[in-house]
């Protein structure tokens, strides 16, 4: 429940930014269907280089074009993807710190006082900036992720779904696996959390 609240806070940081968002999800999809489709034209290439004729052959030069575009194309996407998380990233952490900084300028000292000195200071830099650096790469993980495994077994389907239906009974296994050691890992990176104030209290 307390995830969940502090989930809902932190969108309300997130939401002004949508139009972001919505272009770095638009860019991880070109992204990642440049990124399938390479795979795609060199199989091609290669099936005319291997069974085509000797006359044949230089059909080959279109597929290579084909590869060099989406390649372009993808890191043309990659490029936008990147900076539209920047920007998403850094000026949630800058919204959070003003904000950080607003509510401290309003509590009473009584309150500022109990609390460890280190512990304040880390809360505003060092807290935000893990957050800062989880929106940036966990977006990106995200979307570029989800494409991917959507994308892949499109292709996989209209291959051999035989295949595509064992990927898709053995993937849950992975997501199981992945939640296991996410939630065995939280409990030390709030330990390593209250360790930091007081260490940076020391400083």
């Amino acid at each position: 429940m307390k995830r969940t609240q502090t989930l809902r806070r932190l969108m309300r940081f997130v939401h002004p930014y949508t139009g972001f968002i919505v272009v770095s999800v638009f860019a991880a999809a070109v992204s990642v269907a440049a990124d399938l489709l390479i795979p795609v034209f060199a199989g091609k290439a290669i099936d005319c280089m291997l069974y085509g004729d000797a006359g044949s052959r230089v059909s080959v030069i279109p597929f290579l074009i084909d590869i060099l575009l989406s390649a372009a194309v993808g890191a043309a996407a990659k490029y936008g993807m990147t900076v539209c998380n920047n920007r998403i990233a850094f000026s949630v952490s800058r919204d959070l710190r003003n904000a950080a900084v607003q509510k401290l300028g309003t509590l009473p000292l009584s309150v500022l006082d109990a609390q460890p000195v280190g512990d304040l200071t880390t809360r505003v830099t060092a807290d935000v900036e893990q957050l800062s650096d989880g929106l940036l790469v966990g977006a990106a993980q995200l979307f570029t992720g989800v494409l991917t495994i959507l994308g892949t077994l499109g292709f996989m389907l209209a291959v051999n779904v035989s295949i595509a239906v064992v990927v898709v009974v053995i993937s849950p296994l992975s997501l199981l696996v992945a939640a296991f050691i996410a939630k065995r890992s939280y409990r030390h990176f709030r330990a390593q959390r209250d360790v930091r104030g007081p260490q940076t209290a020391l400083l």
